[in-house]
């Protein structure tokens, strides 16, 4: 984050710096003879320049690492079971009981009415 931040950000704030100065003094230029506009055209090349190294580098390293299609596939549906099995745990009664519709043998501990029960029958489903 930092490192993409300090690449991309000088550029645009000399931009910004560059025009906001060359509308109040049109005729300043700089030591080699180029007017402010023309140092903005400059930092906007700068920026194109390291938005596209950034884009082609992540390309590269991405394919290096063999990170897409069917990986990315495979690491969506796990991502999606998990977060699922987790809302399941999350989901908990007034008396800090868990759901009868998470588990079932989580529904004959809470139906049973022991919280001591439930929740050593909560411990044996959560994997370890």
């Amino acid at each position: 984050g930092v490192a993409l931040s300090t690449s991309l950000l000088p550029p645009l704030v000399n931009v910004g710096l560059m025009l906001g100065l060359s509308s109040f003094y049109p005729n300043v230029k700089t030591s080699r003879g180029d007017k402010l506009v023309k140092v903005a055209a400059y930092s906007v090349t700068i920026y194109a320049v390291n938005v596209l190294a950034i884009f082609i580098f992540s390309c590269a390293t991405l394919k290096f690492k063999r990170v897409g299609g069917r990986s990315l596939r495979a690491a969506k549906r796990d991502f999606a079971a998990s977060r699922e099995a987790t809302y399941a745990w999350q989901r908990v009664d007034n008396d800090g009981l868990l759901s009868p519709a998470t588990t079932t043998t989580t529904t004959t501990a809470t139906t049973a009415g022991d919280a001591g029960d439930a929740a050593a029958a909560a411990e044996k489903c959560l994997p370890m």
